[in-house]
């Protein structure tokens, strides 16, 4: 490059600073100073999820991630500046009481996202009918959203951020474990809609819920990173139980689907293997179930998975019987064609909705015109 004597014009090659003084943009300030005393007021208190939404956290947490990105396209420091010192920006932990204290609005960017993908994923999980189509597509909806926020602050904004961050909270592994949860539980909420048409296709359900079954394996395996073990034992803990029951219950319903289109087809040398193999992974979901703590996983749960185990077990002693007239051959589990997946909604790439890009104001109208 040349050098900075044989420039003509110096002063084309330095970044513009802002042409306007706090008094051009005092409301906004205050606007921005509101939006987080609100958030503090709703998401700050231990109370709930629910007292949160309640005091409508979800939308101030849309306005005001889509403030901070119109103040940041204003020059307002992005990166850590420790020479401002009243610019002084904390964050609690979600676990323990820890804290942390930065100067850069790129620490209040992590913050909605967090907490963003959070509110969307107990929606997901206490807020949508479990036992109606449309309860279980507001779901699919609902975990896709929070994958996809958890996507944009792992690769999006930290990736890219100078700030260094102590919380476990933005570690990328606990990021990742969330995303990869919330993608498989938006995988498993598509396969129980499907479940609830009238005209469900079996051979349909089998792929949607195997599907599934290796996403949660991945979330299951970054539960068991050794920094998250450390900083959440007991949260990693409860994961880690969650995912691999949900993994063995979905490859057990995966099987039992197929045995039901062998049926249709009436091939019933294949129902029985499937019906077989159905029976071999409900009876290991069984087995975990036993081994680990009961408070882990709900009573519905345990219920559904012992509901499977009946209706294999029974569908299967018809099977061989009705066998006995038909007479045909009945493979074996081992030699059984893999079930193809279908992973419809396991989705963590959908774009910031436009109340996090877009201000519902016009902000910085008092500025100067250049």
């Amino acid at each position: 490059p040349p050098s900075f004597e044989a420039l003509e014009n110096p002063n084309a090659h330095v970044g513009q600073k802002p042409v306007f003084f706090s008094r051009h943009c005092a409301s906004d300030l205050t606007r921005l100073q509101s939006l987080r005393n609100c958030l503090c007021d709703s998401i700050s208190k231990s109370i709930s999820h629910k007292h949160a939404l309640e005091e409508r956290a979800l939308l101030d947490l849309c306005e005001y991630h889509a403030t901070i990105l119109e103040f940041l396209a204003h020059s307002f420091p992005a990166e850590e500046d420790e020479t401002l010192p009243t610019l002084e920006l904390t964050w609690k932990a979600s676990v323990g009481p820890q804290q942390e204290t930065h100067h850069a609005l790129v620490w209040e960017r992590v913050g909605c996202l967090f907490n963003l993908a959070s509110l969307e994923t107990y929606l997901a999980a206490t807020e949508c009918s479990t036992t109606t189509k449309e309860g279980r597509k507001e779901a699919v909806q609902h975990s896709q959203r929070a994958a996809s926020y958890l996507r944009t602050l792992r690769e999006d904004v930290l990736a890219t951020a100078s700030v260094q961050f102590d919380t476990v909270d933005y570690c990328s592994q606990h990021l990742e474990l969330w995303e990869m949860a919330t993608k498989a539980q938006a995988q498993r909420c598509a396969y129980e809609m499907y479940s609830l048409s009238s005209n469900g296709n079996p051979k349909i359900l089998a792929m949607l819920a195997i599907a599934a079954a290796p996403i949660y394996n991945d979330a299951l395996k970054l539960s068991q990173e050794a920094r998250l073990v450390s900083e959440l034992p007991r949260p990693m803990q409860d994961v880690g139980t969650h995912c691999k029951a949900w993994s063995l219950y979905l490859q057990a319903r995966a099987p039992w689907h197929q045995a039901e289109a062998m049926r249709a087809a009436k091939e019933w040398g294949l129902e029985i293997a499937y019906c077989k193999q159905a029976l071999v992974e409900i009876q290991a979901c069984q087995e975990f179930i036993k081994s680990a703590a009961s408070s882990n996983l709900s009573r519905e749960f345990q219920n559904n998975v012992e509901t499977t185990y009946r209706y294999i077990t029974d569908r299967l002693e018809h099977a061989e019987k009705d066998n006995l007239m038909y007479g045909e051959e009945v493979p074996s589990v081992g030699t059984l064609p893999p079930i193809s997946p279908h992973a419809m909604a396991a989705k963590s790439d959908l774009p910031l909705p436009p109340d996090c890009l877009k201000s519902q104001v016009v902000l910085f109208k008092n500025i100067p015109k250049p």
